[in-house]
This record gives structure tokens, C-alpha cells and sequence, in this order.
């Protein structure tokens, strides 16, 4: 998969581990232990690390998470392609919790999307510069969890760990590095917030975060990075304003890093209320510019496809 915009998934090796499951289902062990899945977790593929953006349940019943599309390690053999729905467990579509990998996956890649939308254009009182910069990408992934994760609304603070002799960091993007890139915990996650609504106009109907939102993400690692220095629920490097939308992509100064990629989006002041995923950062006609996809075309593409797709339906957990 190439994109022509600046992507933020991670580059950290992975190491590929052996996990037999029959083709067609999420299969675990009945002995294996109760995990849970939770939007702002770390999460590790086949090639590098990404952040959960929201989990829930569709249709079908089937325990479901969504993060960027642009995460895929689309190079890895038995991959999942743009816009191919698979219900196989293949591999290249293996999905883990990055602190515990020797756990097994807790899931496997069933969608990446690919972008379908008519082509808009910057409006010429944005810039000045009319019909010079398209869209960027509809950009998300579809997670189905196996049987044995637990779906939580409950966003954690990050822990914060010992550094390692070798100054390796919780946060290291480093593609050459191992995948446990920390040290033991200093001071554990604790509840920070709950994620159980998407955001929605007057009349219960799904928006985007329109011009002057005042958002803030939740990628793993900026929460890291505030964390390792002692303040695990700080707004700094992550919250901001919308100052464009266009096409339900949200861009402005809400800052975001390298492993941000897929996680949350949420209001300041209601954070709550689910508006989006890290999409990228890059230049534009408005100048540097950080972008996120909105809940709302990305709910809107998932519920446009046929009955059976994983996603479909899909509804925020709450609890």
C-alpha cells in the first residue's frame, strides 16, 4: 500500500510467532486468560506499532476495534489488501497487545480501506488557492478481537517506566530496537476517562469536528512521552483546534507523533465523546498541518458495505 501523504505508523521490528487457528474464526483457547482492549492502547503488527482508536461491537456481534489503515503491514506476506474484506487469520493480519506478545494475538486485521469518496478540493477561501490540493485519504482498519478479549470504554494513563541502562525510551520509534522498548513500571496506569458516545449534531446525527473544535488525541505514544515525564493526563503535544474541514477530515494544530497513528480523537471538554483517529501531519495549502479522519466517514464507509462485513453496525462500547 503507498500514500502520498506523510504516515505516522511506526517502523519497531517485529518478530512474526507461530499461532494456529481454524481459517474463518477468532479463535482462542478456553484456558486463555481475559484481556482487554481499550481505545488509547498500544497496539503491535506484524511490522511496527499503532493505537487503538475505539472498540465496540457490530452487527454481527462480533468484538471489534478500529485504528489507522495506513498501520497495515501491508509488505508482509498473507497481508490484508485495500478494500478486501477477510475473515482469515493469516499471518500478515496478526494483531497484539505490544506488552505482551507472548500472549498470542488478540486479534487479526479483517478491513483497510481504501478511498472511494468523489474527489473535494480546498475551497478558494481557505487559501486563496483554489483546486490545488485534493482530500487526503479515508484512512482506518477493522480489528476483530478473539472471543477471549474484553472490550473496555476506559481510556488508561500510560505507566510510566525505569529507562533502560541503554537509554532506550517506552516511546522509541526505532525500527532496529526490540518490541518490549521499556523498562519495569515505576508508576501503573490508572482510569483517566471513558470513551462511549460518538459525537453527534442537535439532532443525534453523526459530524465532523467542524472549524474551532476544541479537540484532543490520545495516541500512545504523546501519553507516553507525558507520562515518562510525570504528567500522565497532561494537554501537552495533543490538544488543539480544528482550523479546516474538509470531506470529514479534521486538520489543525492538534498535535500528534510517530505511533499516534489510528488513536483516539475526542472533545476537551468532553472527552467522552469519540470524533476521529490520528491520521498523519504534513504540509498543506494552510501550512503545516496535523490531520485526523472523523468518526463520521469513517462509520458512515463501514455501514455503507454489504451485511456480513466486520464493522457493520458498529457501536461504541460503554461500560
Amino acid at each position: 500500500m503507498k500514500r502520498s501523504t506523510r504516515r505516522l505508523a511506526s517502523l519497531a521490528s517485529a518478530v512474526a510467532m507461530a499461532f494456529t487457528l481454524a481459517a474463518g474464526t477468532a479463535g482462542a483457547d478456553p484456558a486463555t486468560p481475559t484481556k482487554i482492549a481499550a481505545p488509547g492502547m498500544r497496539l503491535q503488527f506484524e511490522k511496527g506499532k499503532c493505537t487503538l482508536g475505539a472498540v465496540g461491537t457490530d452487527a454481527g456481534g462480533r468484538k471489534v476495534g478500529i485504528t489507522a489503515g495506513h498501520c497495515n503491514p501491508w509488505e508482509i506476506g498473507k497481508g490484508v489488501a485495500e478494500a478486501t474484506h477477510t475473515t482469515t487469520n493469516d499471518d500478515g493480519q496478526r494483531v497484539w497487545d505490544w506488552r505482551d506478545k507472548e500472549s498470542g494475538p488478540i486479534g487479526w486485521i479483517r478491513y483497510i480501506s481504501a478511498d472511494s469518496r468523489p474527489t473535494a478540493q480546498w475551497p478558494a477561501e481557505a487559501s486563496g488557492e483554489a483546486n490545488i490540493q485534493k482530500t487526503l485519504p479515508l484512512d482506518y482498519m477493522v480489528i476483530e478481537f478473539a472471543p477471549h478479549i474484553q472490550l473496555s470504554s476506559q481510556v488508561m494513563t500510560a505507566p510510566t517506566y525505569e529507562f533502560e541502562a541503554d537509554g532506550v525510551t517506552p516511546f522509541s520509534t526505532d525500527e532496529f530496537l526490540p518490541s518490549a522498548t521499556h523498562g519495569s513500571v515505576v508508576t501503573p496506569s490508572v482510569p483517566w476517562f471513558k470513551i462511549n458516545t460518538n459525537l453527534t449534531g442537535s439532532s443525534g446525527q453523526l459530524v465532523a469536528p467542524g472549524t474551532f473544535a476544541q479537540l484532543c488525541q490520545v495516541g500512545s505514544y504523546t501519553t507516553q512521552a507525558n507520562a515518562q515525564a510525570g504528567q500522565p493526563q497532561s494537554q501537552l503535544n495533543r490538544c488543539g483546534t480544528v482550523t479546516h474541514e474538509l470531506s470529514g477530515v479534521s486538520y489543525g494544530n492538534i498535535k500528534n507523533r510517530a505511533g499516534d497513528s489510528g488513536g483516539p480523537l475526542v472533545g476537551r471538554l468532553e472527552p467522552h465523546k469519540w470524533a476521529g483517529i490520528v491520521s498523519g501531519q504534513g504540509p498543506t495549502v494552510l501550512g503545516y498541518q496535523y490531520y485526523y479522519n472523523s468518526a463520521k466517514i469513517i462509520l458512515q464507509d463501514m455501514n455503507s458495505k454489504p451485511d456480513g462485513f466486520t464493522g457493520k453496525g458498529f457501536q461504541l462500547t460503554n461500560n
